[in-house]
């Protein structure tokens, strides 16, 4: 194309030669498309769906429907959650399923993955998928955000009986996977409420990670904070710092090692007297929140729930308090003066 402008261009052969090399320039970045291909990784997913560096043709991110997550947040919440192999994380997603596809891609072949999903959501594979994650369904359980996960005295719901109701609901809830033309079923990446509750309650999470709007980080927190182990790493993303300062008061006496932070690397231009920072960036990276957790003190009033004192801790004398004496038990005295 280039060549046949040139050819039936009738002002090219009078220009100079400066100035043939700046229009066959300016038509070659017209009409010639350079594009390179790379194997797709969670660093150049981000960049691609949220580019740190912006350019006139970058759309703006629909918000409402996505949750934006820069490559460096990205791997900050893969670093502090200490993802690594034979883990069991549990995750609150609402990036459209770009934090979960990258937990399992580091996660390996031992380790599993755990989304807690509303009744209206269904998990977002392409990600995981597009990756090559391997086994990912095996994997990546769903979990659905019922009464019956979150406290054992909720009532048990019924399957309605009407004819009118989808069959798509019963196979969300219930993790029954479809069947194929030969009728076989595959493995199914949903958990029934009540068996996961059990589960947890005999293993509890290695890791709770919680990316999530600002409206709705704290319910979330709350309802899934017990199913974190002692010792178990905490990260929270949220665009604003609000949210996150009001978790820091509410955890206090539940976790250690607390922290709020942000992040923000700025790509370089690199040229001989012109070195400096670029000006176009996004600066909405976001702020993230890591703790670890611990025990409660016993007796404490804890906000995920009354803590439960055990009948030998509450023999066990009170740093400070007497210990009554028992009958016929002689007074010891003092070895000091």
């Amino acid at each position: 194309i280039v060549k046949n402008l040139v050819e039936n261009s009738a002002t090219f052969n009078s220009k100079t030669a400066f100035s043939q090399e700046k229009y066959v320039r300016k038509k070659k970045g017209k009409y010639i498309l350079k594009f390179k291909v790379e194997r797709l990784c969670p660093d150049n997913l981000s960049e691609t769906i949220l580019p740190t560096l912006l350019v006139e043709a970058d759309e703006e991110d629909d918000g409402k429907r996505r949750l934006p997550l820069r490559v460096d947040t990205l791997g900050l919440i893969l670093h502090h959650g200490n993802i690594s192999g034979n883990m069991r994380v549990m995750c609150h997603d609402r990036t459209n399923g770009l934090l979960p596809a990258c937990i399992l891609n580091r996660l390996g072949l031992e380790g599993t993955l755990y989304v807690v999903y509303d009744k209206t959501s269904m998990p977002a594979t392409a990600f995981a998928k597009n990756m090559h994650v391997p086994q990912w369904k095996e994997r990546w359980k769903a979990i659905p955000a019922s009464p019956q996960f979150f406290s054992d005295e909720a009532e048990a719901v019924t399957s309605p009986t009407d004819a009118s109701s989808p069959v798509t609901e019963k196979v969300r809830w219930e993790g029954e996977p479809k069947e194929d033309a030969a009728g076989n079923r595959g493995p199914s990446q949903w958990i029934k409420a009540k068996e996961a509750r059990q589960m947890f309650a005999e293993a509890p999470a290695d890791t709770l990670i919680i990316a999530g709007f600002e409206n709705e980080i704290v319910p979330v927190l709350k309802k899934l904070f017990p199913f974190l182990s002692l010792s178990g790493n905490l990260v929270i993303y949220c665009p604003f710092m609000e949210p996150l300062e009001r978790i820091y008061a509410l955890i206090r006496d539940e976790a250690v090692c607390i922290s709020i932070s942000d992040t923000w690397y700025r790509h370089q231009q690199v040229l001989p007297g012109r070195t400096h920072p670029q000006v176009n960036m996004s600066t909405a990276g976001g702020f993230i929140l890591t703790a670890v957790k611990v025990e409660n003190a016993i007796g404490c009033e804890s906000i995920f729930g009354t803590v439960k004192v055990s009948a030998d801790a509450s023999k066990q004398p009170v740093i400070g308090q007497k210990r009554e004496r028992e009958e016929g038990e002689q007074p010891t005295r003092s070895t000091t003066e």
